[in-house]
């Protein structure tokens, strides 16, 4: 039963770190924590250690826990490795989906170009290519990459205007919907501003 209630806190506080919703100058409280989720401190404490394994979090006693934000070769890195894990997306899809699964990544394109949830936004937009996929391990490994970039663009205040970015989107569904990999790539490329 705990483990059950360790992997809800974890992956609910993994998913709104990839989501941009945990403000990276807060201290993430153990309490509090155990609060929001109706469980005990231990259980709490048990999922923040696990994300601070992981590198989600960083560890700070007797005050808790921060997001890590990412330096600029970190960042670099990441930019290359998602690359590359979303290129691999993009070619299963071409290579291995029907037209009509295809023709559903349309629905991608549907949200609102506010800046005030653009991150969630993109984060949602890049997760569900991958997802779409059908590999649990791109979405998985793409997952922690995008929160990685997300959260760090949102602490340095590093962002495009979400209407570029959509075009971006809409070239990268064009490129796939074409099964033109290299159109995809190029979209992809530019939307992470490589």
């Amino acid at each position: 039963m705990r483990d059950n209630q360790t992997e809800k806190v974890y992956s609910g506080i993994k998913r709104d770190i990839a989501n941009g919703v945990i403000d990276l100058n807060e201290f993430i409280i153990e309490q509090a924590v155990a609060d929001a989720y109706a469980v005990s401190k231990g259980t709490a404490a048990e999922a923040l250690h696990r994300l601070c394994m992981e590198g989600e979090l960083i560890s700070y006693p007797r005050k808790g826990y921060l997001v890590k934000v990412y330096n600029d070769i970190e960042h670099t890195q990441i930019q290359r490795l998602r690359y590359t894990v979303e290129c691999l997306g993009i070619r299963i899809l071409i290579d291995e989906k029907s037209d009509e699964e295809l023709q559903a990544l349309k629905a991608l394109l549907d949200s609102p170009a506010d800046r005030s949830v653009y991150f969630t936004d993109n984060a949602r937009f890049h997760l569900t290519l991958a997802e779409s996929t059908g590999d649990k391990f791109i979405l998985h490994s793409l997952s922690y990459l995008v929160g990685a970039m997300t959260h760090t663009l949102r602490y340095n205040s590093v962002v495009n205007l979400p209407e570029a970015n959509l075009l971006c989107h809409e070239a990268i569904i064009e490129g796939i919907l074409a099964r033109d990999y290299e159109k995809a790539a190029k979209s992809l490329k530019e939307d992470m501003q490589l």
